[in-house]
């Protein structure tokens, strides 16, 4: 055959021709022949990544408040330690609680929803395992309570204003 492609032999007498579509770039988009960035699961999981990055944001942000109300410095070693701690769980409760789902992107209420329950298991997980291990002596209990507090605030907030956001962008 007289393309300027790959050519794959399939039998003794049947030649077929893949054209190449890479362009100047060699991107992948242009190789496999459709462009990644329109592809509607693609959107989803940025969509997805960038609201857990929000909700992270809103707990990080909760407790370096607490910390600075309470210790007078935003980067204290225990509002650092308390994240590290919450960040894992609630992450993990909000992905088994369905909070990063195409439901929750519909329907922002249901994303809050989800979420805020998520923390709050989150934030109960929390004093258990301080409990259980009797750490709870080692830490604030007052940059907890602020923190707890701030981030369900924060989260609510963040949860709000992507839905506000994305939800009048794409006609929600």
């Amino acid at each position: 055959m007289g393309s300027t492609g790959l050519v794959v032999k399939t039998g003794e007498s049947v030649e077929h021709a893949i054209p190449q579509t890479r362009d100047a770039g060699g991107s992948l988009s242009s190789a496999l022949g459709f462009d990644l960035g329109s592809s509607k699961e693609l959107l989803r999981l940025r969509l997805y990544i960038f609201l857990m990055a929000v909700d992270a944001a809103g707990l990080v942000l909760a407790f370096m408040l607490a910390s600075f109300v309470r210790l007078g410095d935003p980067l204290y070693d225990l509002s650092r330690d308390l994240v590290l701690v919450l960040l894992p769980l609630f992450i993990g409760l909000a992905l088994g609680n369905r909070a990063y789902s195409i439901e929750v992107l519909q329907s922002p209420r249901t994303g809050l929803r989800r979420a805020l329950r998520a923390l709050l298991f989150a934030l109960a997980a929390m004093i258990g395992i301080f409990f259980y291990l009797k750490t709870s002596a080692t830490f604030s209990r007052l940059v907890f309570a602020i923190g707890s507090i701030a981030s369900v605030c924060f989260v609510a907030w963040g949860r709000w204003g992507f839905g506000q956001f994305f939800g009048v962008r794409n006609g929600w």
